[in-house]
């Protein structure tokens, strides 16, 4: 039996953006720390200030590469689908995680979008379920094109397989 996938498209980059500002908080101390060690060099010349600050400066530096790569590669690995009677969510890449999602216990997609997400234009579909123990959505889906299809999208399938799975009385 062929199975029925459906694939759903994303912001990548945008996503990308979204996960570069949301370490920004992380960006902030490393730069404060820095301006700690740059204080001393200002009001006088300390040879040990500078042989402690250039190694921060240049670690700082790699830092914020790997970062910008780390977030592009993060984003790249995100999909999300339809496959069968399954919504499929696939993200990260030094810690892989998959999850299945049956979509007969899907409740609700909620969309949320936070003011950075407004500033970037991009929107999270919070997937609630029946029966989850978690306090939070079951799964999350950002940054894919279209969210209001994308919900309509899964809430069909979900409709149409809630509807399959139901016998129908006759009168």
């Amino acid at each position: 039996m062929a199975s029925d996938q459906r694939l759903f498209e994303i912001h990548t980059r945008r996503v990308a953006h979204y996960l570069r500002l949301r370490t920004f908080p992380v960006l902030i101390v490393l730069v404060l720390s820095a301006f700690l060690f740059v204080a001393p060099l200002v009001y006088r010349f300390d040879t040990q200030a500078i042989v402690t600050f250039v190694p921060f400066c240049l670690g700082y530096v790699l830092y914020a590469v790997y970062l910008t790569w780390l977030v592009n590669k993060q984003a790249s690995a995100l999909k999300y689908w339809i496959q069968d009677s399954t919504l499929r969510i696939d993200e990260g890449i030094l810690f892989r995680k998959r999850k299945s999602i049956p979509l007969d216990r899907i409740t609700d997609v909620v969309l949320i979008q936070g003011p950075v997400m407004r500033l970037l234009g991009i929107w999270a579909l919070h997937v609630q379920t029946a029966g989850s123990n978690q306090q939070g959505p079951e799964g999350v889906l950002q940054g894919v094109l279209d969210p209001e299809a994308v919900r309509d999208s899964i809430m069909e399938a979900r409709n149409q397989i809630v509807g399959a799975a139901t016998p129908r009385s006759e009168g």
